[in-house]
């Protein structure tokens, strides 16, 4: 038998660059991360809203998509040529918290990306027949996503863990909500956008007083935006399972969730460790018992949803009708047994090497370290929390694991949301659930 060599047990010694810090005349703050061996610049502004403020379903993302789709001085084609041309990019999104938009290109293009992201930002032309082309596609994504059980399975997910909330709502809108979807309407959500506090994050290769000047420059008629708007917490149904019915289903999909923690929360740290133990990587408990041993499933993993007003561990997983309630009744056991059944010190060494070096690998280009200081920005996390958390993830020990797994880990609070043929689910879901909920996918919200 091959023997595996040791881990290393040398602590990684790991230092994420802090951003310098300039602010514009408007008093939008800009985020700096000089790095001189690249040749390539990303420059993000991020936007403080997003669908949870939709009047109309799907406003707010199809309003962020045309942000990058023509200007006044450039129609559609023209502009996607101004940016294509220089093998540059500019994109536009939105979640249902925040709008981004990034120019990523050529540091050689710098003055040219930084013109192009203000036109987006501050003229766009919101071209009718682009507008209509756009809301065609989107039409078409919705009813394919409505045939798709892993999309089903999500929203009924979303119902339950977000009841009455603006998460549990489909952000990229419903066909009622799209039909209703107008330029006027996307005039009206660029006013917000406009309204919104806003900050930019530039990465890569640049000078700072040349990038800031140009930013001032570009960015003068953009408005400062006052304070981020306030929106509840959701409160998930515990309990609670939420079925998205498919008569003809040969599989049950299933997404479930248990209330988790912010980043900022003195758990965060050993109940993420906690949820890679569950079903974080291709060692973890969930994939080992599903796949591995009773060979129901190509995977089942679990990982961490924080949200600015939510925070979850979420689990999924898809099985066959004939083991359905086999597999709900090992997932209720692995999660139960995360507190239940000691975890080792072989899956507390295994689990944090993965997750060590999957976290340094996320640091490895200007966009992924932009992504991670808009997340700081975005949660008013401390300028050292990457560093601190890689520090505490190295001295967590297995009573810290313990203490968390007893608190975190029980079907008592989890909830369900799956899709699959009522006659399997339901009867799997007895003595599991307090109470079953059905998720209609007309009118895409709790029948």
């Amino acid at each position: 038998m091959h023997k595996q060599p040791p881990l290393s047990t040398a602590p990684l010694q790991f230092s994420f660059p802090v951003a310098s810090k300039a602010t514009l005349a408007n008093g939008t703050t800009v985020y700096l991360l000089p790095r001189s061996t690249e040749r390539l610049i990303t420059i993000s502004v991020g936007i403080h809203t997003g669908a949870l403020f939709d009047v109309v379903e799907g406003e707010t993302t199809m309003t962020a998509n045309m942000l990058s789709r023509g200007t006044m001085r450039l129609n559609p084609e023209a502009f996607a040529l101004e940016v294509e041309r220089r093998g540059c990019s500019i994109s536009s999104h939105a979640d249902r918290d925040s709008t981004m938009v990034t120019a990523t290109g050529l540091a050689d293009h710098t003055e040219a990306l930084v013109g192009l992201l203000a036109e987006c930002l501050l003229q766009p032309a919101f071209d009718e027949a682009e507008l209509q082309r756009q809301l065609k596609r989107r039409l078409a994504d919705v009813h394919v996503n409505l045939t798709d059980p892993d999309w089903l399975a999500s929203h009924a997910h979303l119902a339950v863990a977000f009841p009455n909330h603006g998460y549990s709502r489909p952000r990229e809108g419903t066909p009622h909500s799209i039909a209703e979807i107008s330029r006027d309407t996307l005039v009206r959500v660029h006013q917000r956008f406009l309204a919104a506090p806003k900050d930019v994050i530039v990465a890569g290769s640049f000078d700072a007083d040349a990038i800031v000047a140009q930013l001032d420059s570009a960015l003068a008629a953009m408005p400062g935006g006052g304070a981020t708007a306030p929106y509840p917490w959701a409160v998930p149904t515990m309990r609670a399972a939420c079925l998205a019915e498919r008569h003809d289903a040969v599989q049950t999909v299933i997404r479930g969730g248990l209330p988790s923690v912010g980043y900022d929360h003195a758990d965060y740290v050993a109940l993420s460790l906690c949820t890679a133990i569950l079903g974080g990587y291709t060692l973890a408990r969930l994939f080992m018992v599903l796949r591995e041993q009773k060979g129901y499933t190509y995977g089942a993993y679990a990982l961490s949803d924080v949200r600015p007003h939510a925070s979850s561990i979420v689990f999924q997983t898809s099985v066959g009708n004939a083991v359905t309630h086999d597999a709900l009744a090992t997932l209720a056991t692995e999660i139960n047994g995360l507190a239940a059944q000691p975890i080792t010190t072989r899956e507390l060494d295994y689990t944090r090497q993965y997750m060590l070096g999957t976290f340094v690998r996320s640091t490895e280009t200007p966009q992924q370290v932009a992504s991670m200081v808009w997340n700081q920005v975005r949660y008013a996390l401390p300028e050292r929390y990457y560093e601190t958390y890689v520090q505490r993830l190295q001295q967590l020990a297995l009573e810290d694991l313990h203490d968390v797994a007893s608190r975190y880990f029980s079907t008592e609070r989890w909830f369900l949301g799956l899709c699959g043929a009522p006659d399997v689910v339901r009867p799997a879901l007895t003595g599991l659930v307090d109470h079953v909920l059905t998720w209609d996918a007309e009118s895409m919200s709790v029948a």
